[in-house]
């Protein structure tokens, strides 16, 4: 017993601590008018400039049209014109026209308040009323009521005066009421207008129909809806009937702040808008205002009507009012549970439990203790109470389920329920379960406080006020995430629906969601009933339902804004390197949703916040996929916006390609280059290869033997056959010599002249004209000898024999520690190609020579004659390279 008494201390304690339990923003400023345009967004007036509100984002009028971050005192749409009107104060009206978003100002008288009739607007300034009438996008000003008119509350169609309060239609006054009050509040719609004066409250409808009723407190705001009227209350927000204007539904605003103005957008969600913010109460979610003020209460329907427990009594409710059952000191003021049991109401109370019949309205006792449940299984009712364990009332007497109790270790029972013929107990300290075939499993002190027993999806769940959810499987719990503190568990077609002291929860037994606009509220033990379209619970405020069949699917995702550099822009080509924040919307005020985009419409990426920032993207159209979900639904079918970012000519996609091609191709054309080079050196080496392999040097020294044989024989017959092995020997060494050269002990000059003489007799058309000057204190190492010798004559015989050449000028001249050598001819030239991929053994031989000096062989060729030069040091000389093989051979 003393256990329970804590869980109920607990329960109470929850309950002092509740906050606001709706949809909730805040905005910078204290908040004013509220409007919402043809597409859904809300526009709200503060002293800051006022913002858009699309669901997902709030931003400032001022990044998003031409206007000022200044105090902006009221906002109105005009819909027939899709004007948005804006009252800065002294400043006078501004009009937004949202089909182009272009901005009007009229600031010829000021303006804080705004009322729109027809195409005609109404300003108040204190007392002073300013009118205009909109035509196509500009205000002309327009007289309504005489310049001594004095103006004390403004709305939609209707202007309160000293002189009464008027009906404005077809931009004429028609007097509604003669009544005069100096404190007035005023609503209206094209219903009627709803207006608190002098502590009456009074709905003058259509049809002249007038309804009044006594409201002592004066309300900072109220709001004309359809078929009831919603009216700020100390504090708190009372829906009433338009019929009787009696009280039937309460709005909690537990937030301090003061209420400002009380709003319906077109979803039907009551929108509180605060000093510095806003609520916002979806319409699935209701409250039915009771009788009396208590912090328990439950609900139960059945075909002998509606009843209500409450912390006084229980009350029937008929359609007009509630009526007490009883007496409440009999059977108990605070009812824990309320069930139908065989044409009668079972009442289950700190008191104990009662049978109240429907046709003899008799009260009869059953139980005479502290009972905290029921649960009625067929002509069976098992009862938790708090000291006798688990009972049975089976219509006549109460027996002791001796079975269960005897193996409890204590008798105290907080829930009990059947699921398919299994009876499971919830106790302080665990809970226990019953078989249809008798046997009994104790799982105590696995989780305690055990508060509810549900199942959904072919599995058990099991809820513990302090613990909270667990998955039952096995014969073993495995917790589910979600809150700690519930007080009742309900599945409701396919979904989990867990009460706790801070708000209704839904769970598909992985996933747990607040419930929209239930945040706050201390949900009654055992109040949980649906119905095919709706779930009822009881909380502190009263009986609220949530209706079960709307389609939580999201119906629209739109681009709500583009904005670059802090500045919405209604374009859609911008620069890589700007920072563009797509900002995505739905309009969905009471629920959160979320957002993914995508670039290629399959891998998909959550867009934190309902933004997409795109930034360095490289110079390319692209088409930007999105989409959104709320917390219990589907995604949405995917929504495209096409993107053009531009940049540099050379940060462009196509620059890029051709950059990478290029580059790719100068790859493969030096690689080409490098491949024909190798080729071009092997193509040397292998000629030389197969020139000394075709050379048999022991052939030619036995040729020379004999040779030498028949010239030192003495014998003039011998002569002729040595001169036959020498030549037959020089028809060998020619073509060999023909590709290399040997000085040998030769000087410079001697070589030079040896080879003037052997290309006068093989070329006699070729005119040779060589050129010597070095000095005479200057001696030239025989290696530079040698080297000077055989660039000279690979120069001469490329000249000849594939120059074609009819005039060669040599030049070997010595200027101050240097060697130039050049040979020049008017022959047919040679390409590029041939000096660079088909070069032979002439050039290569030259460039080895030139790179042994860190000197460069420098050939200049042209249809009229090529040149050939090289620069030799004399001093400091490099050290003797290691021969090539072909100088080895030579």
């Amino acid at each position: 017993m003393e256990r329970l008494q804590n869980l109920m201390i607990i329960l109470f304690c929850s309950m002092l601590s509740v906050n606001t339990f709706a949809y909730s923003k805040e905005l910078n400023g204290f908040t004013y008018g509220i409007t919402q345009d043809s597409n859904g967004y809300i526009y709200v007036a503060t002293h800051d400039g006022g913002y858009r509100l699309d669901g997902t984002h709030k931003l400032q009028l001022s990044t998003l049209f031409q206007l000022p971050e200044k105090w902006l005192e009221d906002v109105r749409y005009l819909e027939n014109k899709n004007l948005l009107i804006l009252a800065y104060g002294d400043e006078g009206i501004k009009v937004v026209d949202l089909n182009s978003n272009k901005v009007f100002s009229y600031q010829e008288k000021p303006c804080l308040r705004l009322g729109i009739h027809d195409n005609l607007i109404s300003c108040r300034n204190g007392t002073e009323l300013n009118s205009w009438l909109v035509k196509d996008r500009s205000l002309q000003s327009y007289n309504l009521f005489p310049d001594e008119t004095e103006v004390h509350a403004l709305s939609d169609g209707y202007i309160y005066t000293d002189k009464g309060l008027f009906r404005i239609k077809n931009n004429k006054y028609k007097l509604v009421s003669e009544f005069l009050s100096d404190t007035v509040r005023m609503t209206s719609n094209k219903h009627g207008v709803l207006v608190w004066q002098n502590k009456t409250l009074t709905f003058y409808g259509p049809h002249d129909t007038k309804v009044s009723i006594e409201w002592p407190t004066l309300p900072k705001t109220l709001l004309l809806g359809e078929s009831e009227a919603f009216i700020e209350n100390n504090g708190l927000v009372q829906q009433v009937a338009l019929f009787d204007l009696r009280v039937f539904s309460t709005i909690n605003n537990s937030n301090a702040s003061t209420i400002r103005r009380i709003f319906l957008d077109t979803d039907n969600n009551t929108w509180l808008v605060k000093s510095n913010g806003y609520s916002v109460y979806s319409d699935t979610f209701k409250t039915r205002h009771l009788p009396i003020a208590s912090d328990y209460n439950i609900k139960i329907s059945s075909e002998n009507g509606t009843f209500i427990g409450t912390e006084k009594g229980v009350f029937k409710k008929s359609d007009t009012d509630y009526s007490i059952l009883g007496n409440p000191s009999s059977y108990g003021y605070v009812v824990t549970d309320l069930d139908t049991y065989q044409n009668s109401l079972l009442i289950s109370s700190v008191k104990g439990l009662y049978r109240y019949e429907f046709d003899t309205k008799r009260l009869e006792k059953i139980y005479d203790k502290y009972v905290v449940a029921t649960h009625v299984e067929q002509s069976l009712a098992y009862i938790a109470t708090s000291y006798d364990g688990l009972v049975s009332y089976d219509g006549s007497q109460v027996k002791e389920i001796a079975d269960i109790n005897a193996v409890m270790d204590e008798k105290e029972v907080i829930q009990v329920d059947v699921i398919e013929d299994v009876l499971y107990v919830g106790t302080a300290s665990g809970f226990l379960t019953k078989n249809r075939q008798g046997e009994i499993s104790k799982y105590a002190d696995q989780t305690p406080n055990i508060s509810g027993f549900e199942k959904l999806n072919e599995e058990i769940y099991i809820s513990s006020f302090g613990s909270g959810l667990y998955k039952f499987t096995n014969d073993k719990l495995q917790r589910v995430p979600g809150p700690s503190t519930i007080s009742e568990l309900k599945a409701v077609k396919g979904s989990l629906y867990i009460g706790t002291n801070n708000g209704l929860y839904r769970s598909d037994g992985h996933n747990t969601e607040l419930v929209p606009n239930t945040l706050g509220l201390n949900i009654t033990a055992n109040s949980m009933h649906d119905s095919h379209t709706e779930v009822h619970f009881g909380s502190q405020i009263g009986v609220n339902q949530i209706e079960l069949n709307r389609s939580n699917k999201v119906e629209r995702v739109f681009v709500s804004s583009i904005v670059t550099e802090g500045l919405s822009t209604f374009k859609n080509a911008f620069n890589k390197h700007e920072l563009v924040q797509i900002k995505l919307a739905t309009n969905q005020f009471t629920d959160v949703t979320f957002y993914q985009y995508s670039l290629d419409g399959r891998s998909w990426h959550d867009a934190k916040a309902g933004t997409i920032a795109v930034h360095n993207f490289e110079p390319d159209t692209y088409t930007v996929f999105y989409r959104a979900r709320y917390r219990s639904s589907e995604w949405s079918a995917p929504h495209e916006i096409t993107l053009k970012i531009s940049g540099k000519w050379y940060e462009t996609k196509l620059a890029i390609t051709v950059f990478w091609i290029t580059l790719l191709l100068i790859i493969l054309g030096l690689s080409a280059v490098f491949t024909l080079i190798l080729r071009a050196n092997h193509r040397v080496h292998d000629r030389l290869k197969l020139l000394y392999n075709q050379t048999n040097v022991q052939e030619l020294l036995t040729k020379v033997l004999k040779a030498k044989g028949s010239f030192s024989s003495g014998d003039a017959n011998n002569y002729a056959d040595g001169l036959v092995y020498i030549d037959e020997v020089l028809d060998t060494l020619v073509p060999v010599a023909h590709n290399t050269a040997t000085l040998g002990n030769r000087t410079l000059i001697q070589g030079i002249k040896a080879l003037e003489a052997c290309f006068k007799y093989e070329a006699p058309s070729t005119a040779i004209e060589i050129v010597l000057s070095t000095s005479h204190n200057a001696s030239l190492s025989n290696k530079l000898e040698v080297d000077v010798y055989s660039v000279v004559y690979h120069a001469l015989s490329n000249a000849v024999k594939h120059g074609k050449a009819s005039n060669i000028q040599v030049n070997i001249e010595q200027l101050q520690g240097y060697l130039h050598l050049s040979v020049k001819d008017d022959g047919q030239g040679f390409s590029l190609k041939k000096q660079v991929l088909e070069f032979g053994l002439g050039i290569y031989t030259m460039r080895q020579v030139a790179a042994a000096y860190k000197s460069k062989l420098k050939i200049k060729s042209g249809n009229k004659g090529s040149e050939v030069s090289i620069v030799f040091p004399i001093l400091d000389l490099p050290e003797t390279p290691k021969k090539s093989s072909f100088r080895q051979h030579a």
